[in-house]
């Protein structure tokens, strides 16, 4: 295999870690991975702009990483209703109960 690859004009170089720059490592602090929860019986339809358009399944958790900061919004009525920021003092793995507020939001109305 390496004459091979040696007549093909190949070599093999030995792995070299990589690891990120300072100046993006510290970009990921202002991350945070977190589980959506919907304990609803019925979907709760989202926005996260940027990232993705979830629709929360009944009974069910979504993890993502989210930045510290991102809104996201619930779709009602075809409009969407900001309903959650992530914050900054929010620990990573939290669990964001959407059907409570998905439940005081329409308590509110």
């Amino acid at each position: 295999m390496i004459s091979l690859l040696l007549c093909l004009g190949l070599s093999i170089q030995p792995r070299v870690p990589v690891t990120a720059p300072a100046h993006l490592a510290a970009d990921t602090a202002r991350y945070v991975k977190l589980t959506l929860y919907n304990p609803m019986s019925t979907s709760i339809p989202l926005v996260i702009p940027g990232v993705m358009y979830p629709n929360l399944s009944p009974m069910s958790r979504s993890g993502v990483t989210l930045a510290v900061g991102q809104p996201i919004y619930y779709v009602r009525n075809g409009r969407r209703e900001l309903i959650y920021r992530v914050p900054a003092d929010l620990a990573p793995g939290s669990e964001v109960d959407f059907g409570a507020l998905v439940g005081a939001r329409n308590a509110r109305r």
